[in-house]
């Protein structure tokens, strides 16, 4: 079955609420926290179920009633001298309709007050505070009280107030045009909820959950999904929440780590440094050292299910494991723990680190998210999301390497036509940009998943498939590399797009194009999760970049290979693919295809190396990689035609005024004044228009004046005028259509030049 990549995650909700898991360790309560026993005495939140009557009674204990009362109505009493603590306010995303689901989405530090007959949650946490004068305060919802009266059969009922959860102001809205990096711009459409339904209320050890079932409609279509399949209305979002309220508390000796240089690290929110005019952030990581109880992972139970009914040759589970718990040996310590989660473990649940496993195979992508401590940086709790597709991709590539046939893995075949899968089969091409996904807000809060890891991205090579493994050795690695990827993300680190310079890569936190050949964390993960973490005073030293990087430098880039990736990678696929679609072997219906997706993909990316390679040499050799093969005289079995198209389509990402490729460069023009490219670049544009062999179309010789023009540089209108010369000396011995497309082009040329410098 073929893999269909949906965006990142489909849809996720960003609450005004956040979660909170106990650090790997005791932590001390709040100052003004009640006393254990007391605690125990006067729980700070209970459930009060309605009885036949509608009159609320309790629910008999913390743990009174368990599954029985899972779906009963209840309201939320919070006792009253609990009001002003501080408290944790979290959600979860456990369900969306039409797609998606799965998110962990933020942190709230929250207190209460009562006004009106309604109980009002303010935004406790310590961001804030501007000044000694000004300490801004900030509500976020409110929910609106039970009449006293209701509450006859509650002996405690003067000690505590009672609100119905189920009847907040929910505001929620829809983050469009949303990129998957800290501080990407959005902007929201109001969804507007009509009903919501509280159930599944239950205690943790601190606090209480129960879960939000709300349905509304968008104030415009949502744009994510099949609407017209099983959702037909555009309009309309469903979706579950998982709520918690938990105490407040800060890890036992957590020390904010402040940001280094280079962005190895998350960053925490920006907290204002009073009186000061000053913001600071700091890197954001786990309470977690030496003597402390390590990290507890829980592995959903669908990789056991899924590993019995349709993969019972690989150990799915001991694959995770093995992928979670390699971080052991970066560390120095046990720091994190693995096993199979117990059945009655929900996902959502906010006191569990749960590795989710999406059983649709149709999933071909992962990710991570934590749940933090907004005022220090702390990371309280996380999730991994893995989809089931990933699991069936590399079922699909890899081989035993004695019975792997040649070609496989990724190598061209050795003739014929070129058939599907055009993109992650023979080519060996990364997938195609997935469609910006629109995923729901609730107040100020946004979900921030901290990774979109797909598993087309992988393109293993003979390499892989000539080393002494199994394929029950090679899947069961690489599925380990997808969860250390993730894990690594949970722990504070972001992408390393540079580890690829030290083959096979020096990070498991790279997009690697061989998971199997890096299951673990590689030299620069160690160096920088002991950096991370206090176990060394030394940031790596390993060649880095990360995200926002992939725009500026070519090396940094998120699906190459090799020490030297324009002349290892990028240059000879781009110029593999040019191969079959000049010879014809790529199949008629798949060649719009390949132009469009994966040639465009190499065009732009080894473009990015002419745009902004550090050295004149390097910016030739890209530009030679490049064109050589366009060049007259053409290869003996290439088609003209063919070859015309195929250059109309670099012309077309040589100069681009709004970026529209994959991961595009800020810069969008070759540099003007090369001392090596720009004469080498104008003189195959000359060519180009002059077109002495006939071998390109009137489009695509009209397009390299334009581009000649577009580069505003001396020696472009040089090559201009050499043009228009030579054509009008061409002219006279020229009839029927060659005469007019020269007519044409020179005219062209006029318009161009006259004047030529904007």
């Amino acid at each position: 079955m073929p893999l269909r990549f949906r965006p990142l995650a489909a849809l996720a909700l960003a609450s005004l609420l956040g979660a909170c898991l106990d650090g790997p360790g005791p932590a001390p309560p709040d100052a003004r926290a009640p006393s254990h026993e007391q605690a125990a005495a006067a729980p700070p939140f209970v459930a009060l179920y309605l009885d036949e009557r509608g009159d609320a009674r309790p629910a008999g204990g913390p743990d009174a009633g368990g599954v029985e009362q899972a779906n009963k109505s209840f309201y939320l009493a919070v006792r009253k001298d609990a009001l002003d603590e501080r408290w944790f306010l979290s959600a979860y995303l456990k369900q969306y309709h039409p797609e998606g689901g799965g998110y962990s989405i933020g942190t709230r530090v929250v207190s209460f007050r009562v006004q009106n007959e309604k109980l009002f949650v303010f935004d406790a946490d310590a961001r804030k505070r501007q000044s000694d004068t000004f300490d801004p305060e900030v509500v976020l919802e409110a929910y609106p009280l039970v009449d006293p009266k209701k509450l006859g059969n509650f002996p405690e009922r003067d000690e505590y107030v009672a609100f119905d959860p189920a009847a907040g102001l929910n505001r929620f809205g829809a983050l469009n045009d949303v990129e998957f990096e800290p501080g990407a711009p959005a902007y929201e459409t109001r969804l507007e909820v009509e009903v919501s339904f509280a159930q599944n209320f239950h205690h943790v050890d601190d606090g209480v959950a129960f879960e939000q079932v709300f349905s509304g409609y968008f104030e415009a279509p949502d744009q994510v999904g099949d609407p017209g399949e099983i959702e037909p209305n555009p309009f309309r979002a469903s979706g579950t929440l998982a709520l918690a309220l938990r105490r407040y508390r800060e890890g036992e000796g957590f020390a904010p780590k402040p940001l280094p240089d280079r962005e190895f690290f998350f960053r925490s929110a920006p907290r204002v440094v009073p009186n000061t005019g000053e913001a600071e952030q700091t890197a954001i990581r786990w309470n977690l050292r030496p003597g402390r109880a390590p990290i507890p992972w829980l592995i959903s139970p669908s990789f056991a299910k899924l590993q019995a009914e349709r993969y019972p040759e690989y150990d799915l589970v001991g694959a995770i494991k093995r992928g979670i718990e390699s971080w052991n040996a970066a560390f120095g310590f046990e720091a994190l723990r693995a096993e199979l989660a117990p059945p009655a473990t929900s996902f959502a649940d906010d006191d569990v680190n749960y590795f989710v496993l999406d059983e649709d195979v149709s999933v071909g992508f992962a990710f991570a998210d934590f749940r933090l401590n907004p005022n220090t940086g702390e990371v309280r709790g996380a999730n991994v999301y893995f989809g089931h597709g990933i699991i069936d991709f590399a079922d699909q590539i890899y081989q035993d390497a004695a019975s792997a046939p040649a070609g496989a893995l990724g190598a061209p075949p050795p003739a014929g036509a070129l058939g599907a899968p055009p993109l992650a089969g023979a080519l060996g091409a990364p997938p195609p940009a997935a469609a910006k996904p629109k995923r729901l807000a609730w107040g100020p809060l946004r979900a921030e998943p901290l990774c979109d890891l797909s598993a087309a991205a992988a393109r293993p090579r003979p390499a892989a498939a000539a080393a002494a493994r199994t394929k029950k050795e090679q899947v069961e690695r690489h599925l380990a590399h997808f969860a250390a990827h993730e894990i690594g993300h949970t722990l504070g680190l972001r992408h390393n797009f540079k580890g690829s310079l030290l083959p096979a890569s020096s990070s498991v936190m790279e997009y690697v194009a061989e998971p199997a050949e890096l299951p673990e964390p590689g030299p620069y993960d160690v160096d920088a999760v002991r950096f991370l973490y206090d176990l060394s005073p030394e940031p790596p030293a390993q060649p880095f970049c990360t995200d926002e990087e992939t725009a500026l430098d070519p090396d940094c880039n998120r699906f190459d290979v090799g020490a030297d990736p324009l002349a290892e990678d990028l240059g000879p696929f781009y110029q593999l693919v040019v191969r079959f679609v000049a010879r014809g072997l790529v199949a008629p219906e798949f060649e719009d295809l390949i132009l469009s997706q994966t040639l465009r993909f190499y065009a732009d990316e080894v473009l990015d190396y002419v745009r902004a390679a550090e050295t004149p040499e390097r910016r030739l050799a890209a530009w030679q990689a490049l064109f050589a093969p366009l060049r007259a005289p053409l290869a003996p079995d290439y088609l003209p035609a063919k070859v015309d198209r195929i250059t109309a389509l670099l012309l077309d990402r040589l100069i681009v005024e709004e970026p529209v490729t994959f991961f595009p460069s800020n810069v969008q023009t070759p540099p003007p004044g090369d001392p090596l490219l720009t004469p080498q670049l104008t003189a195959d544009l000359r060519d180009l228009v002059v077109d002495a062999p006939a071998l390109r179309g009137a489009a695509t010789r009209a397009e390299a004046v334009d581009v000649l023009r577009a580069l505003q540089a001396p020696e472009a209108l040089a090559a201009l005028n050499d043009a228009r010369a030579a054509l009008e000396v061409a002219l006279p011995s020229l009839e029927g259509p060659p005469a007019d497309v020269a007519r044409d082009l020179v005219a062209r040329i006029e318009r161009a030049t006259s004047p030529y410098f904007d």
